[in-house]
């Protein structure tokens, strides 16, 4: 099991690099000698900029050329790792730890995405409910590497998409509910230091429920794109 890393135009801003221990940061040819200045070379693993330049490329080179069946894609943003009910932070041994124990669990039921809870709102949060199969995740997943690749025509939401084909194929993931991955959220690519800059989502979510349909994908009152598993189950 490997913690991947994809980064794209943020030589010295990648912050997950120095939170996870032994993480690798997966980046185009062209940028290598930017990030060398920065980061160890051991730890960084070089595409061609043919398989760059858009996210949903940049995740199916990680699975089609990355060596390793169990692979763990982080984003290179990470602020940190909560125990939501109690605010705890963890350190990078026992989040190595905490993705281990999701692939053995996914293995161990025939699954093969698992991820960690989009919100760090203990309102949002039952601790009684540490797990769920039929929840969203991003951010942080971990894949044992199948027949599924990301859409390249998705510049965005190509994650709730990947979500979605797995949840279809499996009838299931696998969220942990008890804990946040936390990155930084970009309001407008004006404070966004690198990056792939891409324009409204409006027009990715129109996309996304003309090919999933409005049985499970749907606006919230607040005019957000919700979500859901079209399979019973917590």
């Amino acid at each position: 099991m490997k913690i991947l890393i994809p980064s794209y135009n943020r030589a010295g801003n990648v912050s997950t690099y120095h939170k996870i221990d032994d993480s690798i940061i997966v980046v185009p040819e062209s940028q290598y000698k930017d990030y060398v200045k920065h980061y160890d070379k051991s730890r960084l693993f070089v595409i061609p900029d043919k398989l760059d330049g858009n996210v949903a490329r940049k995740r199916n080179a990680i699975l089609d050329n990355y060596p390793d069946k169990e692979i763990f894609m982080i984003d290179d943003d990470l602020i940190n790792v909560k125990e939501i009910k109690t605010g705890r932070k963890l350190n990078s041994i026992e989040f190595t730890r905490l993705i281990e124990s999701g692939f053995d669990i996914i293995n161990g039921l025939g699954l093969h995405f698992f991820g960690f809870n989009w919100s760090n709102q203990p309102l949002h949060n039952n601790p009684e409910i540490p797990f769920s199969f039929t929840k969203r995740f991003y951010a942080g997943v971990g894949i044992v590497k199948n027949e599924l690749r990301y859409d390249e025509s998705l510049t965005r939401l190509e994650d709730t998409d990947y979500w979605l084909q797995q949840t279809r194929k499996d009838k299931a993931t696998f969220r942990f509910n008890n804990y946040h991955v936390q990155c930084k959220i970009y309001s407008s690519s004006k404070n966004q230091k690198g990056g792939i800059t891409v324009k409204s989502e409006k027009d990715y979510e129109n996309t996304l429920i003309k090919k999933w349909g409005g049985k499970v994908l749907k606006y919230s009152k607040k005019k957000e794109l919700l979500a859901s598993s079209p399979y019973k189950g917590i």
